[in-house]
C-alpha cells in the first residue's frame, strides 16, 4: 500500500486492534518542554536554532545527552562539541526529534528488563548501521535514514513497559536468545499483532511524516508486496537490512534463522550493497562501539 492511512485502515480489521489502539492510547505522555521543542522543529528549516538552543539549555539532564550524542561515533566529529547550538546543527532537526523521544522515552520507561535493554540497543545499532552504508540513490536522505533506524522499533519500547505485554515480551527475548532467532515473529506470535504497528501509529500520533512512518509500518513487509517506485523500495530494502543486521549482531542470532526475512528484503534486484552478508561486514566493527555501550 502507498498510503499510510490506507494501510491503517485495512489494520483497523484485525481482531486485535483494539489492544493495538489501547497501546498507543496509554503510551507515556511526553514532557511538556519537549512537546515544546518539538513543536518548534515541526517549522522545519523556519526553526531558529538559537531559540530551539536556549530552551534544550534549561534542561541540564536533556543538554547533557544531546551534547552525548553529537559527540557520538553517529557524527563522526574530529573536535569535541561543546555547546548546543553547534550540536543541534550537527546532529540536524530530524534525527533531533527522533533523539529527543527516544530519549524521554528511555528516562520514562527505565530498560529494566534484557528485552527493553536489546529494543534500545537495537534502535541505535540500526541509526548507526543506516549512516555507515555507502551513498546510494534512495528517497530518503542520510538524516531521514538515520532517523528511521532510531525509532523504527519504538513499539517494542512501548510494549515492553506496558503492564499487559511486559511479560510477553520477555519471554520472546528468552526464546530467541535460546533458539538463537530473531525477536521480532515471535514476539508477533505471543501478541498476536505487528509491533511495527504500534510504531508506526506512535510515530504518527508524534507527527512524525508518513514517509517515516510508513516504512516503519512495513519494517517486514516482503518487498514484492509493495508497488513502490525503485528509491523508495531502495530505501526501505536498506532499512530492512540494518533492523535484520542488528538482530544478528545484539541477539547472536544465525543468518539461517532469519533467511525468510531476509528473501523478503533482498527481492527486485537490488544491489549486492543492501545483502546481509554485505552490511553485517560493515556493521562488525560497530557493535563495540563506546557510546551503544553506554546507552546498554
Amino acid at each position: 500500500m502507498n498510503s499510510f492511512d490506507e494501510a491503517v485502515q485495512k489494520s483497523k480489521e484485525l481482531p486485535t486492534w483494539s489492544q493495538v489502539a489501547e497501546v498507543v492510547e496509554e503510551a507515556p505522555q511526553l514532557p511538556s518542554t519537549i512537546q515544546k521543542i518539538l513543536s518548534l522543529i515541526e517549522n522545519g528549516f523556519a526553526v531558529d536554532l538559537r531559540v530551539l538552543s536556549a530552551i534544550i539549555e534549561k534542561d541540564a539532564g536533556l543538554a547533557a545527552k544531546i551534547l552525548k550524542v553529537a559527540n557520538s561515533s553517529l557524527f563522526n566529529q574530529t573536535k569535541s562539541v561543546t555547546n548546543i547550538l553547534a550540536a543541534t546543527s550537527i546532529i540536524g532537526l530530524k534525527t533531533l526529534k527522533g533523539i529527543l523521544i527516544s530519549t524521554t522515552l528511555k528516562d520514562l520507561q527505565s530498560p529494566d528488563t534484557d528485552f527493553l535493554k536489546y529494543a534500545w540497543k537495537k534502535s541505535y545499532l540500526t541509526c548507526n548501521i543506516l549512516r555507515s552504508l555507502p551513498p546510494f540513490q534512495t528517497e530518503l536522505d542520510i538524516e531521514d535514514l538515520a532517523t528511521l533506524g532510531l525509532i523504527h522499533n519504538i513499539g517494542e519500547i512501548v510494549l515492553g513497559g506496558n503492564s499487559k505485554f511486559k511479560n510477553l515480551t520477555v519471554k520472546a527475548y528468552d526464546q530467541a536468545i535460546q533458539q538463537s532467532s530473531g525477536v521480532t515473529f515471535i514476539l508477533e506470535d505471543f501478541i498476536k499483532f505487528k509491533s511495527s504497528l504500534v510504531s508506526a501509529l506512535l510515530l504518527k500520533k508524534w507527527n512524525f511524516p508518513d514517509s517515516i512512518s510508513l516504512h516503519v509500518l512495513h519494517r517486514d513487509s516482503p518487498l514484492e508486496f509493495l508497488n513502490w517506485e525503485k528509491n523508495k523500495l531502495m530505501a526501505h530494502a536498506a532499512f530492512q537490512m540494518a533492523s535484520l543486521s542488528a538482530e544478528v549482531l545484539l541477539l547472536k542470532a544465525s543468518e539461517s534463522s532469519l533467511e525468510y526475512r531476509v528473501l523478503r528484503a533482498v527481492s527486485k534486484n537490488l544491489p549486492d550493497t543492501l545483502s546481509l552478508e554485505t552490511v553485517l561486514q560493515k556493521s562488525q566493527n560497530l557493535l563495540s562501539d563506546s557510546y551503544l555501550e553506554e546507552i546498554g
